[in-house]
């Protein structure tokens, strides 16, 4: 299974949600592989209790609706009748002060929370102390990409020896 890791001991089926990189986010899959992991337990008479939990940690942070699939009329009340669980969508513009009125729609959200990701690593590794010494991987030409690069370069170079941080 691509999403799901199951194991038996003495009876006992544990089940793992294993997403770790999305907290182990439900989609489409593992809805799939849940489903025909239950009822292969419920035709077993060796397995008689379940354990499920989840990988690296973290049980479950809901269910993963990426492909536009949070634009769906009455997507929330759907989720909500198919598990039995509360669910609310996630806007990009809750992890932002100020932002323009188009990028409160949630299929902004992967792209937010790419930048976001991209801070705290660059956080991370500020705070870790080590200094990156690669070059750049993007080459440019003298397009108007190279006016973004350069401002966008000097944000992350460290003054004190102009190398990429």
């Amino acid at each position: 299974m691509e999403t799901v890791q199951v194991s038996r001991a003495d009876g006992i089926v544990t089940i793992t949600l294993d997403r770790p990189a999305k907290k182990n986010a439900m989609n489409g899959v593992m809805w799939d592989e849940l489903l025909a992991t239950f009822r292969e337990i419920a035709g077993s008479a060796q397995d008689r209790a379940v354990v499920i939990t989840g990988a690296a940690g973290e049980f479950c942070s809901g269910a993963d609706l990426t492909g536009g699939g949070a634009q769906l009329r009455h997507i929330t009340q759907l989720m909500e009748y198919i598990t039995g669980m509360d669910t609310r969508l996630g806007y990009p513009n809750e992890h932002l002060a100020k932002s323009a009125e188009e990028t409160k729609s949630p299929i902004y959200a992967t792209g937010v929370g790419l930048v976001i990701k991209g801070f705290q690593d660059l956080d991370k590794h500020r705070k870790s102390g080590q200094k990156n010494t690669s070059e750049p991987r993007v080459q440019h030409k003298g397009s108007w990409f190279s006016g973004i690069f350069d401002s966008t370069k000097k944000i992350f170079t460290d003054d004190s020896d102009d190398k990429i941080i």
